[in-house]
């Protein structure tokens, strides 16, 4: 069965390496959770190969490329952007500019933080808390 584009996801997430493995449990129950929809992941291009082959989007996207700095600066979308995509962002949230640039250029938008630090649950499972999945990591 053909992904529908018209309700398409678009995930973006700018941590590193170590954020992106502590967050891949919360990626793939995003991927879970849009199953039959199509589901982009923007990643820092180095992490570009691992996010391909954790299989948690349709396509991975470099969150780094000129086009996205042209498109955070005003300019037209970069071509891996969805139409009007629901948008789970770890990117930009603390940014107001860049975060109204973003869900200007979306149907709905979620923003979230790359944790840090040390905190009251293990960073997977706040990860996943922060998507609305609350579960038992026993």
């Amino acid at each position: 069965m053909p992904l529908s584009e018209a309700n398409a996801v678009l995930v973006l997430f700018a941590g590193a390496l170590g954020d992106f493995l502590l967050a891949l449990p919360a990626l793939r129950l995003l991927r879970r959770r849009h199953a039959g929809q199509r589901l982009v992941l923007g990643v820092r291009a180095p992490l570009g190969a691992l996010a391909e082959r954790a299989a948690c989007a349709d396509a991975v996207a470099a969150l780094d490329d000129p086009a996205t700095a042209v498109f955070l600066g005003g300019g037209d979308a970069p071509s891996w952007w969805l139409e009007r995509p629901g948008l789970y962002s770890w990117f930009g949230g603390d940014d107001p500019d860049v975060r109204g640039r973003l869900a200007a250029h979306a149907a709905s938008a979620h923003f979230l933080r790359v944790e840090r630090g040390a905190g009251s649950v293990h960073a997977a499972a706040a990860y996943a808390a922060s998507i609305g999945e609350m579960r038992s990591w026993e």
